[in-house]
């Protein structure tokens, strides 16, 4: 072994044996684990609530697609002249909305 080496072990070797710098190497350790764990909670957290955003956006999409084809449906039964009740059954949507089409 080097002398640079054998210093840094020796070193290493008194540190271990100080309790002053043991509390202080475990606090310093522990402080470590503490930001790890929160950095993990964190990035846990962000990926729930982008999943959830997706899922929101997934079932926004689909909503509007729906009321999209009522609108469709609504507006080619009317030009059919079909009753607005009927329409209104039909697609779900109020008849002061179909009759706005």
């Amino acid at each position: 072994m080097d002398e640079g080496l054998k210093a840094a072990v020796k070193k290493i070797e008194e540190a271990l044996q100080d309790e002053n710098a043991l509390r202080i190497y475990h606090k310093i350790e522990y402080e470590k684990m503490r930001e790890a764990n929160e950095k993990r909670m964190i990035e846990e957290e962000i990926e729930k609530n982008r999943k959830e955003g997706i899922e929101e956006g997934i079932e926004k999409g689909r909503e509007e697609g729906i009321e999209l084809a009522q609108v469709k449906i609504a507006t080619k039964l009317k030009k059919k002249g079909i009753p607005l009740e009927v329409i209104a059954n039909t697609t779900e949507l109020t008849i002061e909305f179909i009759e706005k089409l």
